[in-house]
């Protein structure tokens, strides 16, 4: 699925999104750190951005996600691990899209570190995946999106182009 690039004016909003871990969650938290790098660059800008951790509401996370996210929301970054928190991130890409089609739905963290392709071809609602240590690629990635551009000779991000895959 290859979207064109949306008009982006009035929104800049970044929604970072740690999904539930599955039966490891119940037993082990931690903060999510990847997103809290993710985001440090883009806060020092100024950007709007906010960390929901659907760990910390198994039973209304879906609730709370949706009253999150507004006509102001440009991305919604997720982080995923290999495993169950693959089929979270689906849900969230799922919820994101029909909640507003627009809205630029990036994986991110150990998983698409490793799978950005497998993720592009089977993942729908995934636009771009941010691979490796994300935190300047995903500010670029911003950058971009914000102006209105598609990510060209970026580090690190890996998106459809027609029925090709990119890596930048």
């Amino acid at each position: 699925m290859n979207r064109p690039i949306v008009r982006t004016k009035g929104r800049h909003k970044i929604l970072l999104v740690y999904p539930l871990q599955g039966g490891s969650g119940a037993f082990v938290r931690h903060i999510p750190l990847g997103l809290l790098y993710t985001s440090s660059k883009l806060v020092k800008q100024d950007v709007f951005v906010e960390i929901f951790d659907c760990r910390l509401s198994p039973r209304t996370w879906r609730e709370e996600l949706a009253n999150k996210m507004d006509e102001e929301t440009l991305m919604v970054g997720i982080s995923v691990m290999t495993g169950s928190p693959v089929m979270q991130a689906s849900k969230i890409g799922e919820m994101v899209k029909e909640f507003d089609s627009h809205i630029n739905v990036v994986w991110g963290g150990p998983h698409a570190t490793f799978n950005p392709n497998s993720i592009l071809e089977n993942e729908e609602t995934c636009d771009y995946v941010v691979n490796g240590y994300g935190n300047e690629a995903f500010f670029e990635l911003y950058q971009a999106l914000k102006a209105g551009e598609q990510p060209r000779n970026m580090p690190g991000v890996v998106y459809r182009d027609g029925t090709s895959l990119v890596a930048t």
